[in-house]
């Protein structure tokens, strides 16, 4: 592949390089840890003005935490999961739930359905923040995602809900062309991000070796085949000069 220059019309979107991810965090991407260095040597590449990074910033009671309810054997839930509990008048949110079964209900039927994960990214934890090799101050921005407790967020561009963020409005001022993504995880939080990057006419690039997939249910060979189908095209960090 002919080496990629970078140029002012360039920037580097690093989503969500967080300890909740790595290797010792609440939700571990195997082998997270390693893309940690190459992230560190592309920043060199990038200057600091096209420079962003997003967070999961979740608060207790997230709609995506497993803990807001209270059985232990459901992966996904959606719309007709949570019919049946109104209609049984049964109690399947916790305590921690910040959210009632109705707004819950309103919110499945936008989005189909929610994926339950261990809760990690909790807002103003150690491990939600940034990984220490990185400050916030090295990027222009800092897009918190999932802040809502009724809206997960994988893109940051948006919510799983549609809600922008203000990413790509500041690509957009910045005269951002190309994106090129790292972090954490490929098939979820990054590809989710790349393919609305296409959607909102930046050209995307996924640099592999500075990113890891969860592989959940076959999750890495759909986004890799959404890529192909929208795309976004997946590259090494040594194809950067």
């Amino acid at each position: 592949m002919k080496k990629i220059s970078i140029g002012n019309e360039d920037a580097l979107l690093a989503i969500d390089v967080q300890p909740t991810f790595m290797s010792c965090g609440e939700l571990a991407v195997r082998d997270g840890h390693l893309i940690v260095p190459v992230i560190r040597r592309l920043m060199d590449v990038f200057d600091k003005k096209r420079r962003y990074a997003s967070k999961d910033w979740h608060p207790k009671g997230h709609v995506s935490f497993a803990s807001s309810y209270v059985f232990t054997d459901t992966p996904v839930i959606a719309v007709a999961d949570v019919r049946q509990w109104i209609e049984t008048n049964a109690a399947y949110l916790s305590c921690n739930a910040r959210f009632n079964v109705f707004e819950l209900l309103q919110y499945l039927a936008v989005v189909g359905e929610q994926r339950l994960w261990p809760e990690h990214g909790v807002a103003d934890t150690p491990t939600a923040r940034l990984h220490p090799a990185f400050k916030e101050s090295e990027f222009k921005a800092i897009i918190n995602k999932g802040a809502s407790p009724l809206a997960d967020s994988y893109s940051a561009f948006r919510d799983n809900g549609g809600e922008a963020t203000k990413l790509a409005a500041l690509l957009h001022a910045d005269d951002i062309k190309r994106c090129f993504f790292v972090g954490l995880a490929e098939d979820f939080c990054v590809g989710w991000s790349a393919l609305d990057a296409v959607k909102m006419g930046f050209m995307a690039y996924v640099i592999e070796d500075a990113t890891r997939p969860v592989d959940w249910n076959g999750s890495q060979a759909a986004i890799r085949k959404s890529f192909a189908e929208r795309g976004v095209k997946v590259i090494q960090s040594t194809d950067i000069l």
